[in-house]
């Protein structure tokens, strides 16, 4: 199910973009700009309204997640195995898609389309790539994700660009140093076992010769 629903999500994806591209032929010109403020968007340009709706949003949504944090967890993991033990995972798992769009609607409105997706998937592959637990993940992911926009929003006072640009570029960029940590990580333990393999080859060879020696003094 997980796997379907990954494929899912990115075909629609991919979906959704192309018939946005598509629409915007028949758009009168002075509307493009404002789809695509949909599709890249901009924090900067958020208003008092918008603000207090993402704040109460994302505190309403938070706290449902707390409520059944760990009814989430086991849908997700093994949808199958939660369903064998009698939990409503169909309903925990409509709950959790609901909340999940809820906060894709808004991010939306606040960063665009297109960085929501990559501020999606890039932090959770980083994390996977790092983490094992799935309270770990969670966490890692919400630290890459609120880094790469606070050093978006940074880097925008500064320069100028698009704070969500730069946030979606860090959000890549964290994958891609995740991968560099594991293979390093590899690397190292490869060499520990290495290290550890010896000493037991040290002792068989001394075990094996040790005795030969000890009979050879006792000839002489």
């Amino acid at each position: 199910i997980t796997q379907k629903m990954e494929v899912a999500v990115g075909v629609s994806f991919a979906l959704s973009m192309s018939i946005a591209v598509f629409l915007m032929y028949y758009i009168p010109p002075y509307r493009v700009p404002q789809i695509w403020g949909y599709l890249i968007g901009d924090i900067l340009l958020l208003n008092n309204l918008d603000v207090i709706m993402l704040a109460s949003t994302a505190a309403l949504l938070g706290f449902i997640t707390l409520i059944f944090n760990k009814e989430f967890v086991y849908v997700s993991v093994d949808m199958e195995g939660s369903l064998a033990h009698g939990m409503n995972a169909r309903a925990y798992h409509y709950l959790m898609l609901i909340v999940s769009a809820l906060a894709i609607a808004l991010a939306t409105k606040a960063v665009g389309a297109i960085l929501v997706y990559a501020i999606m998937v890039a932090p959770a592959a980083a994390s996977n790539e790092l983490v094992k637990s799935v309270r770990g993940i969670i966490f890692s992911v919400f630290i890459i994700a609120l880094v790469a926009e606070l050093v978006g929003i940074a880097t925008s006072f500064v320069i100028f660009v698009s704070p969500s640009a730069i946030a979606g570029i860090l959000a890549a960029l964290s994958y891609l140093l995740a991968l560099q940590i594991k293979r390093v990580r590899e690397r190292v333990h490869v060499e520990l076992d290495d290290v550890e393999s010896k000493p037991g080859d040290v002792e068989e060879v001394f075990q094996q010769t040790t005795p030969h020696e000890h009979k050879e003094g006792h000839e002489h």
